[in-house]
């Protein structure tokens, strides 16, 4: 019955994802098929996570909090946080040395958007890491989830900076998609529109492009384009330095979109891993993950592409395969001999 259902495009798809259709006002002024979707879609499920109570507006670089111990529901599944304002289990600030510590940034697909808490593909990773390897070289591995739905790098700048780095990882996983370098962009207009104070590097790509609040957003576009490349630059190297001064490991894991397809999405992936080797992480892709099937039967509905809890699985499985390459660089510590 899923293949038999009506689904965007590529194009309706992006289209969407812009706000291009919230503002029409007409229903024919959808496809049909866009329509039909649109018309299936339960109600609530366009709530973000400040509208269902799990997250609070701020006025700096982050734009929005994940709030502590907060018990709710989003996109029908039950989302809880921990008393750091994880969507996570709970950990404890300090670390001991029998255990290795990851600090993992994203966006929604690392949020766990639409599963249960225990189906996140960060949650499934931590169980076999601590099933085939605690007890080794480290009693227990943690992955502390610090992602968030629309977080790109300039909000995990400001996670590392607002307490992070109090947790003492061991190493960072920062996952990345390809469409983070357009999605910095737009959080750098919605940061200079909001008037935050931004740090005095981007401050200064901020003047020499010309860029204020109120600008209409196709003239703050144009004028930005010729520097959206040194903001992601100075996001990724400010990271990196903030993790090198403490000796702390460096991962970017590049997590393909369930909808990712063609040749466009491979240059996008392919440039932010140059962009990351330059600024000194450690680089790996889950490129494949989705295998040969139809993605439709790994994304949570007919109106969103996000992966459901099979997706998220494949996810774990295939990040696990990754990090066992890269064991020895980020002092994991895995049994090398074990081929499971």
């Amino acid at each position: 019955s899923s293949l038999q259902e009506a689904r965007f495009n590529q194009r309706d798809e992006a289209l969407l994802e812009r706000g291009y259709y919230e503002g029409l006002l007409e229903a024919n002024d959808f496809t049909s098929a866009l329509w039909e979707v649109q018309a299936r879609k339960p109600a609530g499920w366009d709530d973000d996570i400040v509208d269902v109570g799990a997250a609070t507006p701020t006025d700096d670089m982050l734009q929005f909090r994940v709030l502590p111990n907060v018990e709710t529901e989003f996109k029908q599944a039950l989302l809880r946080t921990n008393r750091w304002g994880m969507r996570d289990r709970d950990y404890a600030r300090e670390k001991d040395s029998t255990t290795y510590r990851a600090a993992f940034l994203g966006a929604s697909y690392e949020f766990g958007w639409g599963v249960r808490d225990e189906e996140t593909f960060e949650n499934v990773l931590e169980d076999r890491l601590n099933a085939q390897h605690g007890g080794g070289a480290y009693e227990r591995y943690e992955i502390l989830n610090f992602a968030a739905p629309g977080y790109c790098v300039l909000q995990h700048v400001a996670l590392l900076e607002q307490g992070v780095l109090d947790f003492a990882p061991d190493a960072i996983f920062y996952t990345g998609h390809s469409g983070e370098q357009g999605r910095t962009q737009a959080v750098f207009r919605e940061l200079v529109n909001a008037g935050v104070v931004l740090p005095p590097a981007l401050e200064a790509i901020r003047v020499e492009a010309g860029v204020e609040a109120g600008m209409s957003d196709t003239e703050f576009r144009n004028r930005l384009r010729p520097h959206a490349e040194a903001i992601l630059r100075w996001g990724f190297q400010r990271v990196a330095a903030l993790a090198q001064a403490r000796g702390i490991e460096l991962a970017w894991i590049f997590v393909p979109r369930t909808n990712d397809e063609g040749e466009e999405y491979l240059r996008k992936y392919e440039h932010l891993a140059a962009v990351a080797r330059e600024a000194g992480f450690v680089t790996m892709s889950l490129e494949g993950v989705y295998g040969e099937g139809d993605r439709r039967l790994l994304q949570l509905a007919p109106w969103d592409k996000h992966p459901n809890a099979e997706g998220h699985r494949l996810l774990a499985d295939r990040m696990y395969d990754a990090l066992r390459v890269h064991s020895d660089t980020l002092g994991l510590g895995f049994d090398r001999s074990d081929a499971n």
